[in-house]
């Protein structure tokens, strides 16, 4: 019979294979104690999330109008 421990790691181990890949950002929203929101990156932040099979996580979120960068910026 399966301990319960073992089917903790199989139900990890699924949830991190069910994650792998890109995401795109729906909404940027802290839930306060209120039951309120606050939205630190606006009404239409944009971002990504990334997850990959060797477990490392990378994210880009930023507020929807932002100004780009100057052609050139940082070109040496």
């Amino acid at each position: 019979m399966p301990r319960a421990t073992d089917r903790s790691a199989d139900d990890a181990l699924a949830i991190r294979q069910s994650l792998v890949g890109a995401w795109s950002l729906l909404e940027c929203a802290e839930l306060l104690r209120d039951g309120s929101r606050r939205l630190p990156l606006g009404e239409h932040a944009r971002g990504q999330v990334i997850y990959t099979d060797d477990g490392r996580m990378s994210a880009q979120l930023v507020r929807a109008g932002r100004a780009c960068f100057p052609s050139g910026a940082g070109s040496e």
